[in-house]
């Protein structure tokens, strides 16, 4: 059954973090972030190398202190939880189209104290719960990608973002922008939508954000995938075919995504204000 699961989570979106969020839980016993790792000093977990990268981007943004501060793309909260305890917001939304995300997010804010944090069904396209000029920081971190209107996106992001207010997207984007071939049919049955640099740059520009940083760290997430042995040499599952399963799985993840990132993708960090 496990390996039916796995199998369908490559050709559909909801399978697919399903299968993730059930996976990554197995390695340490908790659900983890739903993102790259990027390396650093501290690789010692999965959990470490994903904080890693987190903290690079947060790290671009003014401090986080007392600030509304919205995460769209926000997966199963794991993330959002992390900056909420170590950045100390005034509140954090996050929101996210899937709904099995939502659920584990809800599930797991019990754990926070105070509530200042919450999790809510929306579409990054069309954020019908987030009021114009409400929002101090914005961040979406691995979450683009899956979005067929990136341009509505960026508006979104620009309509709820208060006059001074700044954003941190981190994507992956495609080295060309061909439309058709052998996978264009996988592609969109898992909502892969892949944008050239220019046309995120122009984008940003034309929608009227000012574009403060555009860095390509596509070498420290290849150096940091490298780590990944280690991080499932001690899986929380007993039996031995179900090891043996989630290590082919695993491998297979990290084969793949470090051979797209090698030819076909560049991992991209967007760093900007609304004037």
């Amino acid at each position: 059954m496990q390996l039916f699961r796995l199998i369908k989570s490559a050709f559909s979106t909801g399978d697919y973090y399903i299968a993730m969020n059930e996976s990554l839980r197995k390695i340490d016993g908790n659900y983890t972030m739903l993102h790259y790792p990027l390396d650093g000093e501290d690789m010692s977990t999965f959990s470490q190398a994903q904080k890693n990268l987190t903290d690079y981007c947060i790290l671009k943004l003014p401090e986080l202190s007392d600030k509304e501060v919205l995460e769209i793309g926000c997966g199963n909260g794991v993330q959002s939880m992390y900056i909420y305890e170590k950045y100390a917001p005034g509140f954090f939304t996050g929101v996210d189209l899937n709904h099995g995300n939502i659920m584990i997010a809800n599930e797991l804010t019990g754990d926070i104290p105070g509530n200042n944090i919450k999790f809510i069904v929306d579409d990054a396209q069309n954020l019908s719960t987030v009021k114009d000029n409400s929002v101090d920081i914005v961040i979406n971190i691995e979450s683009a990608f899956h979005y067929p209107d990136k341009s509505a996106f960026i508006r979104e992001v620009h309509r709820v973002l208060k006059p001074g207010g700044h954003f941190l997207i981190a994507d992956i984007l495609t080295k060309s922008e061909k439309k058709k071939g052998p996978l264009s049919h996988w592609k969109r049955r898992m909502q892969f939508n892949h944008w050239p640099l220019f046309k995120y740059v122009e984008n940003i520009n034309l929608i009227g954000l000012n574009l403060l940083l555009s860095e390509d760290i596509t070498h420290s997430i290849i150096e940091g995938y490298k780590k990944y042995r280690n991080w499932i040499s001690d899986l929380k599952e007993a039996q031995f075919i179900k090891r043996f399963i989630l290590r082919i799985f695993f491998r297979t993840n990290v084969i793949l995504n470090v051979r797209l990132l090698k030819n076909r993708h560049n991992y991209h960090i967007f760093h900007g204000m609304k004037s």
